[in-house]
């Protein structure tokens, strides 16, 4: 066995902002105490282990830090996560519980098992799991410190614990939660859905339902321009154009006609992309079809200007939100920039886009 008590000492202590000065007058011992404690010279009396523990919100085992116990607790987690994957659910329960008893303060045990009684509480319909889940998701807040993967954060606890009220018919609790921590607009859309679906009121939701669609627009932006160039990179020019044309029938499908938003301008983005892809796949043909398109296009916008996604179909929202990109100055000016960059390919489209301008 492998007691890593020292370093863990040293560890939480550093976590909680403490100096070996205030940490030994929080236990009532020297400060050379606490540096042989950290140092592994010596370790803790049982009494201070067990304080420390308390006062660290961590459990004993996960503080002197015994590889065999770790090794027992992981064992149980993927356990639970296979169960709750295979839907086995009344298996994961028995387990979770098993394990919970033995490791009530594990951050990585206590938010497996809250996920997994979320779920199961979904499949279910089983009130008393939300509850569960609940208890456990609170829980994992006091725990927070100990947690090691990126994907996991106080926000999206919080969301989780959103989640389980609405599922518990709380939508107001929810919806309080959801707004205290809505940075950036991320819960917008889940925050529209709760006023639409579950409070049946329209127009509190249309507001956050408009902001968060012109959000998913220019995430699937940002996502199928760098999958186009994943594919052009890998000479899967298929595929490039296979995710372009998902990405202009997305933005197009949005505008209203005769109006110019910021919409106009991704057109002409992905048309010009379309042109580039068809060029690498020795279609210069079709790259001036895309190109006269992206012309006609670019011209209208660049007459407007109107970066703005007001003129958006579903657009509701009280300050319609302004795009700002690196395509160049206006729409015409951003094909011809595109083009240049091509390498092999830019005499040949720069000489195509001469003939249609």
């Amino acid at each position: 066995m492998n007691i890593k008590i020292a370093e863990n000492i040293r560890s939480l202590r550093k976590e909680h902002k403490m100096t070996q000065e205030q940490l030994a007058e929080t236990f009532g011992v020297t400060i050379g105490a606490v540096s042989k404690w950290e140092s592994g010279v010596s370790i803790p009396d049982i009494s201070i282990i067990m304080e420390m523990a308390e006062y660290f919100e961590t459990s004993v085992d996960v503080l002197l830090g015994y590889e065999w116990r770790r090794g027992n607790l992981g064992r149980s987690i993927e356990t639970i996560k296979s169960l709750r994957n295979q839907k086995r659910f009344d298996e994961a329960i028995s387990e979770a519980d098993k394990a919970l008893q033995k490791y009530p303060n594990s951050f990585e045990l206590v938010h497996a098992c809250a996920t997994m009684f979320n779920i199961a509480g979904v499949e279910t319909g089983t009130k008393k799991y939300h509850q569960k889940s609940l208890t456990l998701w609170e829980r994992s807040l006091e725990l927070i410190g100990q947690n090691k993967d990126a994907g996991i954060s106080e926000r999206t606890i919080r969301e989780s614990i959103a989640d389980v009220y609405i599922c518990l018919e709380k939508p107001d609790k929810a919806l309080e939660i959801l707004k205290a921590n809505n940075a950036g607009g991320i819960n917008n859309g889940t925050i529209g859905m709760i006023f639409a679906m579950v409070k049946n009121q329209p127009d509190e939701a249309l507001p956050y339902l408009s902001d968060a669609l012109v959000d998913y627009v220019m995430h699937a932006m940002r996502l199928a321009t760098a999958y186009a160039n994943c594919y052009e990179q890998k000479g899967d020019t298929d595929s490039a154009a296979s995710v372009l044309k998902w990405i202009y029938g997305v933005v197009d499908g949005l505008r209203i006609p005769g109006r110019i938003s910021h919409l106009d301008k991704d057109c002409v983005m992905i048309l010009a992309s379309l042109a580039v892809v068809a060029a690498e796949a020795g279609n210069f043909e079709l790259a001036e079809t895309y190109l006269r398109r992206a012309h006609k296009a670019a011209v209208l916008f660049d007459e407007s200007q109107d970066s703005g996604f007001a003129n958006m179909k579903f657009q509701h929202s009280k300050a319609p939100k302004i795009a700002f990109d690196d395509f160049g100055n206006c729409a015409i000016e951003g094909i011809e920039e595109m083009l240049k960059r091509q390498e092999n390919l830019s005499g040949k489209l720069l000489e195509i886009w001469e003939r249609i301008q």
